[in-house]
C-alpha cells in the first residue's frame, strides 16, 4: 500500500497485491461542491430508513467502500491493483494492456481485450492507458510522479471553464513538468491545434513555482496487429503560448523525453 502525494496537501492511496498487474480498479475520493437542490444537510451524513444521505454517497464513496471490502476478500485473484485517487483521475500503471479494466469513476467502466480495439467506443481511454504505462516501463518515470486525469481549471479568476489533463508528470516538489494529451489516431493532424491550445492553458494554470518543460501531444493505433504512435512533443521553455508556436510555424519533436528531468 502507497500514499502518493499529488501536491498542495492531497494524495492517492495505491494498493497491489504483486508486482505485475493484470486487473485494475479505481474510484475517486472527492466530491463535487453541494449545491442548492439539496434538502438535507449534505456535510453530515443522515441514514434514513434503509438509505444514507450525504455528499458522495453514490459518487462515489459507496464505490470506495465496495473496493474497501474487495481487498479483505480471501478469493482475490493475483495481480490484482486498487487506486483510491483524488479529483475523478486515476494513479497507476496497468501492465498488461491486452485485459485491461479501468474504473475511473461510476460512470466509466471499460474492459477492452486487444482484438476489440477498431470496435471500441471509448478507443482514447485504452490509448491514455497504453501512454500511462509506456511512461512508467518505457520512458522510466516513477510512478509517484506519473498522475492520471486531473482536472483543471483554466482562463481567468472567474472562468468556469475546466479541461481534463489526461496525463501530467509532477517533480517531487509536486510542480508540473510535463502534460500529455492523447486524441484519435486518425484525427491526429485535423485536431492538432485545438489539443494543443489546450495544453497551452493547461500548462499555464498549473503553472505555480517552476513552468512545465514539455507538452505532448499523443495517440496510437493497433489496427492488423501494428502498433503505430503519432507523437508531438512542444518545448514549453521556448513557446509560452499558443500564438508564439504557431507563429514559429508549429515546431515540435516525435520522441518522448525520458525520466530526467
Amino acid at each position: 500500500v502507497t500514499k502518493q502525494n499529488i501536491g498542495n496537501g492531497r494524495f492517492n492511496i495505491l494498493a497491489q497485491n504483486s508486482n505485475k498487474i493484470d486487473v485494475l480498479v479505481t474510484g475517486h475520493m472527492d466530491t463535487v461542491q453541494p449545491n442548492s437542490g439539496w434538502t438535507r444537510n449534505p456535510i453530515k451524513p443522515e441514514v434514513v430508513g434503509n438509505k444514507l444521505y450525504g455528499l458522495g454517497t453514490t459518487d462515489m464513496k459507496s464505490g470506495i467502500a465496495i473496493m474497501l471490502y474487495l481487498t479483505t476478500l480471501a478469493k482475490l485473484k493475483n495481480n490484482a491493483g486498487f487506486s483510491m485517487v483524488r479529483d475523478g483521475g486515476a494513479a497507476y500503471p496497468q501492465q498488461v494492456q491486452v485485459r485491461t479494466l479501468i474504473v475511473r469513476d461510476e460512470s466509466k467502466v471499460i474492459y477492452m481485450p486487444e482484438s476489440n480495439w477498431d470496435a471500441a467506443k471509448k478507443g482514447e481511454e485504452l490509448i491514455r492507458a497504453q501512454l500511462y504505462v509506456n511512461l512508467i516501463e518505457k520512458y522510466q518515470y516513477p510512478l509517484h510522479l506519473v498522475e492520471f486525469g486531473r482536472y483543471v481549471k483554466v482562463g481567468h479568476a472567474k472562468s468556469k471553464r475546466y479541461i481534463e489533463a489526461d496525463i501530467i508528470i509532477n517533480d517531487e516538489a509536486g510542480n508540473a513538468r510535463m502534460i500529455l494529451e492523447v486524441g484519435n489516431f486518425e484525427e491526429f493532424e485535423e485536431n492538432r491545434d485545438r489539443i494543443v491550445a489546450d495544453l497551452f492553458d493547461l500548462a499555464r494554470a498549473v503553472t505555480c513555482v517552476k513552468k512545465p518543460n514539455f507538452l505532448v501531444y499523443f495517440s496510437r493505433s493497433c489496427k492488423g496487429g501494428q502498433v503505430k504512435d503519432k507523437i508531438a512533443v512542444i518545448d514549453y521553455t521556448k513557446f509560452n503560448t499558443f500564438q508564439s508556436w504557431k507563429k514559429a510555424k508549429r515546431p515540435s519533436t516525435e520522441e518522448i523525453p525520458k525520466y530526467n528531468l
